[in-house]
């Protein structure tokens, strides 16, 4: 077959690579209409029970993921000037288009009676201008007396002061929003530099266009790097333009087929499927390796260009397909469960693997049959000396130190089971955001003020129509509240008590000693004020809160980014038995919901996949072994040199406290794929040498090690190199991911070059398994075919000279 596809390629390459320029034209043209994502919750799949019931709660109460927060600290503010400022800036926010509210202390207002018309009125504290001082600081002292606002707006402690600023519900999760939180900080800014008072921003669409536009950034600068250092090592090890050149042009194809194909599935740009276009130049780059490697040794050997890149066609062809299969696997896995972001991820990066591989046994062969013959200066790299060096280093370790390389290996896997213990599984609302972007100092500073601000709801079910008038239940839910509250993570509950009181303070005019919950004789009446008036202010703000039906009541807290383990505790062991035994007596339910929960989730989500898809990758790769190689002990020998370089990685983390989450739990089924292409081009140059040049199992091990091992060493360093750029990332996941995944692939390469020679020399048994034929021996030309099927190698070269 490969023998066919060899021809093929030769004799048809000037069609070829019209075809290929053509196709690329086209993914080139649609590949600048990749859009970047901008929705923050793509992790939970939409039929998910706890999904579902967040979408019905937003369609109940409204969003609770589409705020920003803004926050100040200095006491210039309340001066008149600067506080004139101020409220500018916030009404000038609210005339924006794309936002539906703005709430903050100069646009507070206060719950006050109306006599006349028996209702209750949202009245403003503050006028639309303020001419002095004194006139200022009465209307704070008024706001200081309107209870309900207590810890929502404003720290007397420590004089910090935030305001609230809600995106419309139809541009949360597209790239309008982009704009709006832009136009929002330039805003701010605008303000900062004219009163000098610095700003401090949160809030989920906030993190998220921030994040967007820095993964956006990120993709160009990774691309760039990871192109310029394989160009360098290439140069290094080949010393010739024109093998730095045939593959970065190769790069360029790829990268826009990576591209293209994010479009024509209509898939966006994330933080994920924006590292792909680097990771198929990264992965891409040994096919070219082994195919040039291969086309100087065999010109050296025959000086025969056509015959040399046919012959690479046919002697590699079919196990560099098995080797991008295997790469490609590792991230096909990840498409086999429910997360949307890696689903993509892996159908992306799988395609694209595959799609370079193609590109690439037909491109660089074509392009070779145009070029001049290879000098000896441009094969002098077959000479190195250091490699030379190192290759003699490994026949001595596999003929003279096996049992050392075996204890070795054995006393790194108990240490590294050791490491494995340790590793702890937290992920945080704010994980791995760039330290450069502030976004970990404002949070910290919005939790110190007013104790969190990642968004956290508790809907209670008063299983009956109009439950929410009925004032026992709301006695019962200010238990709960009075609890919450005394949670240092979390930050002053709201509610239809809240208002509830504010309604009995106003009741009272405006006596802040009775801002509470009314009594049963004065409860008919205010709730009575409270339903008069369906079109007024106060039935707004209720909706908010309570349902149509007047069955649910909406609890709204905010949490501090305590991460998903404190998270747990709390929920799971503090609030939720506090729940049970206020509700216990009741016919009352109470079910916890928000973005952060569902966050937290969604990376535990991420994680259960990420593990389940190393087990899915071992599993295809044992699979694949078994038929290639039709031999119990061979699978077992096969796997053993790529699984010990993961427990490695996993040590690491344990011991340097790297936690497991999506970012770094997501290197194992990837780098696995990786791996364990050097050794498939070990074994099937191994057992190609056993069953068709009748070698020994000490002459094989030895002249398949040195046959493969600077292949191995040149892609390996290209693939370290290509990854350990990412350690250059603002991102704490992408740093993780490079530095791990390059780490693990320098102990996979040195455990390939040592133990597993090592292991087919003393377990082997130099034959196959009496009744099954392995995969691999249907393939007469795996690796050569010196006594089988011929091209016409004439044939070619005339062809050749008359195109000439």
């Amino acid at each position: 077959m490969w023998t066919k596809i060899a021809e093929g390629i030769i004799k048809y390459r000037l069609i070829f690579l019209i075809l290929i320029a053509l196709s690329t034209a086209y993914m080139l043209s649609i590949s600048g209409k990749a859009e970047m994502s901008y929705d923050y919750l793509r992790i939970i799949p939409a039929e998910d029970e706890d999904m579902v019931y967040l979408t019905e709660f937003k369609k109940k109460f409204g969003e609770d993921g589409n705020m920003i927060i803004v926050g100040v600290q200095d006491p210039n503010i309340f001066k008149l000037e600067t506080f004139n400022k101020y409220k500018a800036l916030t009404d000038s926010l609210a005339a924006n288009e794309g936002i539906s509210e703005v709430l903050s202390l100069s646009r507070i207002k206060s719950i006050q009676m109306n006599d006349s018309l028996k209702n209750f009125e949202l009245r403003p504290l503050f006028p639309d201008k303020i001419s002095s001082q004194s006139q200022l600081d009465s209307c704070i002292k008024l706001f200081n007396d309107q209870k309900i606002y207590n810890g929502q707006f404003y720290n007397e402690k420590s004089g910090a002061l935030l305001f609230v600023v809600s995106i419309k519900k139809q541009y949360v999760n597209t790239a309008r929003r982009q704009a709006i939180v832009y136009e929002i900080i330039n805003a701010c800014n605008k303000f900062t530099k004219s009163s000098n008072i610095k700003i401090h921003f949160a809030g989920i669409p906030y993190v998220r266009s921030v994040m967007a536009e820095e993964v956006k950034g990120e993709l160009r600068v990774f691309l760039a790097l990871s192109a310029i250092v394989s160009a360098l090592v290439l140069m290094f090890f080949f010393r010739s333009f024109m093998a730095v050149f045939v593959p970065m042009l190769l790069v360029g194809i790829t990268v826009i087929w990576t591209l293209g194909t994010l479009h024509l599935f209509h898939y966006k740009i994330t933080l994920l499927t924006g590292l792909i276009p680097s990771l198929v130049v990264i992965t891409g780059i040994p096919n070219f390796i082994y195919l040039f490697n291969k086309y100087h040794q065999e010109f050296r050997r025959d000086r025969n260009k056509i015959q040399a890149i046919t012959s690479i066609i046919k002697s590699i062809g079919f196990v560099s397909f098995l080797t991008n299969a295997t790469t490609a696997v590792g991230f096909f896995v990840l498409i086999n469960n429910d997360v949307a972001m890696l689903k993509e991820f892996g159908i992306i990066a799988s395609i694209n693997i595959m799609v370079a591989f193609v590109i690439s046994m037909i491109f660089i062969p074509a392009v070779l049959a145009y070029l001049p013959e290879p000098t000896e200066k441009d094969m002098r790299h077959l000479d190195f000396n250091f490699l030379s060096a190192i290759q003699d280093w490994l026949h001595n370790v596999t003929l003279y130190h096996r049992k050392t390389v075996y204890v070795l290996s054995i006393i790194v896997s108990i240490i590294s089971v050791v490491g494995i213990y340790k590793i702890r599984t937290i992920s945080y609302m704010l994980d791995d955001v760039p330290d450069k972007l502030t976004l970990k100092s404002d949070l910290r500073f919005f939790e110190q003020n007013f104790k969190g601000i990642m968004p956290l709801e508790f809907v209670v079910d008063t299983k009956k129509t109009n439950g929410a008038r009925k004032l026992s239940n709301l006695r019962k839910i200010a238990e709960l509240e009075t609890f919450l509250n005394e949670q240092k993570e979390i930050s002053t509950p709201v509610s239809i008590n809240t208002f509830l009181k504010g309604a009995t303070q106003a009741y009272f005019d405006g006596d802040t000693t009775q801002y509470r919950l009314p009594s049963s004789s004065e409860a008919p009446f205010i709730l009575k004020h409270f339903k008069k008036g369906k079109s007024s202010q106060t039935q707004t703000l209720m909706r908010s809160f309570v349902d149509s039906t007047g069955r649910y009541i909406r609890v709204s807290c905010k949490v501090a980014d305590i991460g998903s383990e404190k998270l747990a505790i709390l929920m799971d062991s503090i609030i939720k038995p506090k729940m049970n035994e206020i509700f216990q007596d009741t016919d009352i339910s109470v079910r916890t919901t928000g973005t952060t929960l569902l966050f937290m989730k969604g990376n535990n989500m991420l994680i259960n996949s990420l593990n389940s898809s190393i087990l899915q990758s071992i599993l295809f790769c044992t699979f694949l072994m078994a038929l290639l190689f039709s031999s119990f002990r061979m699978i077992v020998i096969s796997l053993i040199p790529n699984i010990i370089p993961l427990l490695i990685t996993a040590a690491i983390m344990g011991f340097f406290n790297i936690p497991l989450k999506p970012s770094t739990a997501i290197i194992f089924s990837i780098v696995f794929g990786i791996t364990v292409d050097n050794t498939i081009h070990y074994l099937a140059k191994y057992r190609y040498e056993i069953f068709h040049h009748k070698l020994s199992i000490q002459e094989a091990v030895l002249l398949s090690l040195r046959e493969t091992g600077a292949s191995q060493i040149y892609t390996s360093i290209v693939l370290f190199f290509g990854f350990i750029i990412y350690i250059a990332s603002s991102f704490g996941g992408t740093i993780a991911l490079g530095l791990l995944t390059s780490i693990t692939l320098f102990t996979a390469l040195i455990i390939n070059l040592t133990l597993l020679p090592c292991l087919v020399w003393n377990f082997d048994r130099g034959r196959k398994e009496k009744d099954f034929d392995s995969f691999i021996e249907h393939f007469e030309d795996f690796y050569y075919e010196d006594e089988d099927e011929d091209i016409d190698i004439k044939q070619l070269e005339v062809s050749f000279a008359n195109k000439k």
